[in-house]
């Protein structure tokens, strides 16, 4: 004999059990890549202390200036700017992580705003440069979105005497 639903649901204490819907939408896991071979890192290398395959190789910073002195479509100030960058981020003690890259850009902008420029016309260019990579580091995904809304304000602040306020359409898209 098979019981009726409210002989079911009396046997049960008199109450119907909620379905729960488990369903949470699961974010894919990251992927990232090795910056000379282009090949997949796998979830170990990730948690490892090496970014890339070539971030343990002490060559990588001559590597770097290397590849920089020779970039023929450059300006001056933008691979000065680049050397100065990869020193900053070479010359300290740790490894160059996607996780410490928004500390990084923090420190290297306070290195700006102290060098003595020949002119406020230059410094604003390395503050504009600064600006630029900030957002080319977004568009590689090392950066977030609210780093980037974070570190532009602070750049622009130190430009205009104000944050973006919402002008720098490309952040907050």
């Amino acid at each position: 004999h098979h019981a009726s639903g409210a002989e079911a649901a009396g046997a049960g204490g008199g109450r119907k059990k909620k379905k729960r819907n488990d369903f949470q939408p699961r974010q894919p896991p990251s992927v990232f890549y090795h910056a000379r071979t282009g090949m997949m890192m796998s979830p170990s290398e990730i948690a490892g202390s090496c970014d890339s395959d070539d971030d343990c190789n002490p060559r990588m910073l001559y590597h770097a200036e290397k590849v920089n002195a020779e970039c023929h479509w450059a300006t001056n100030l933008q691979k000065d700017f680049m050397v100065k960058w990869n020193d900053h981020n070479h010359n300290r003690p740790g490894q160059v992580l996607d996780k410490t890259i928004f500390h990084r850009c923090q420190t290297f902008f306070s290195k700006i705003q102290e060098e003595p420029f020949v002119d406020e016309e230059l410094h604003a260019k390395y503050v504009e440069l600064y600006i630029k990579h900030v957002m080319v580091l977004w568009d590689f995904s090392v950066l977030t979105r609210e780093q980037v809304r974070t570190l532009v304000d602070h750049a622009t602040q130190s430009l205009w005497g104000r944050p973006t306020d919402g002008r720098t359409d490309a952040v907050n898209h």
